[in-house]
């Protein structure tokens, strides 16, 4: 009998709670995940890559070779992992292009070498990732004077159609990458974002991305499927989007990053605790 899926996951958590695992664990290791990989699912492996994203000691190889996966299963390593080093990240931006790099330029651990590579490639999107990490963002959210309305008909014509035609894909995950990418948020963010039909908050963030009335309405509408939506809900959301404010939902969503910086702030000042910890126990 094969080895269980849920051991394999079983196996990368205890492999992670070691405090100085041998050259023999991490061969084990290695050796395991690339011989299953292939027949684990989409979520086991992101699980796998979440466990090994804030560990210091999982062999390079076996990272990278994760690394090569979607976006969506591969996202916590190419983040936060600290084994992957600026010649590492940027062969991946090279081999993986834009939607790699787009993640890896919200990593906190950006050097000028790194930021220099991700600023030839000439995207806004990891160009905006780049500087929210260098510049503190206002928490304030009175509207600024320079936001105007979105009333005056300034859509994001080339992102409009880019989410019009992802609301036709089989698979939300793909609306999901891409509201991280625009709105410069977490996955985990979005997701729950993406899951609460009762807020304004979800308006909020498709109004701050210039989306038009209808485009708006369709990615909420394909966000919703599968659950009940009141005869009157498209009524509701035209209601609710045409009446809000730009200044401020870019204030809004502004605040959103902030938080999200902070939650990552503190995540790893908590991981870098828990080495240190260790590492203290393992030499007393």
């Amino acid at each position: 009998m094969g080895i269980l899926h849920s051991h394999v996951i079983t196996f990368t958590r205890d492999f992670c709670a070691q405090q100085r695992p041998n050259a023999s664990q991490k061969a084990q290791l290695q050796d395991l995940l690339l011989a299953y990989q292939s027949r684990l699912s989409p979520d086991d492996l992101k699980t796998v890559c979440s466990l090994l994203a804030s560990n210091d000691h999982a062999p390079k190889d076996l990272i990278l070779e994760l690394c090569k996966r979607a976006t969506t299963i591969c996202h916590p390593l190419l983040l936060a992992s600290r084994i992957l080093n600026t010649e590492d990240l940027i062969g991946i931006i090279n081999s993986k292009g834009l939607t790699y790099a787009r993640i890896i330029a919200r990593r906190t651990n950006v050097d000028h070498v790194l930021a220099s590579h991700l600023r030839d490639l000439n995207d806004s999107r990891v160009d905006r990732a780049l500087e929210l990490r260098q510049k503190p963002v206002q928490s304030s959210l009175s509207k600024p004077s320079n936001y105007p309305n979105i009333r005056l008909n300034r859509i994001n014509v080339d992102l409009d159609a880019e989410l019009l035609k992802l609301t036709n894909e089989d698979d939300v995950a793909f609306i999901h990458t891409a509201l991280v990418d625009n709105l410069s948020l977490e996955f985990v963010s979005v997701r729950n974002l993406c899951s609460d039909f009762t807020s304004r908050n979800l308006p909020v963030a498709l109004h701050y991305l210039r989306l038009s009335t209808e485009t708006a309405w369709q990615v909420f509408k394909r966000l919703a499927h599968g659950r009940s939506l009141k005869d009157d809900i498209r009524e509701q959301f035209i209601q609710t989007y045409e009446s809000l404010d730009f200044s401020t939902s870019v204030a809004t969503v502004k605040s959103w990053q902030k938080d999200d910086l902070r939650a990552q702030e503190i995540y790893s000042r908590a991981a870098n605790q828990t080495t240190t910890n260790s590492v203290r126990k393992a030499a007393s």
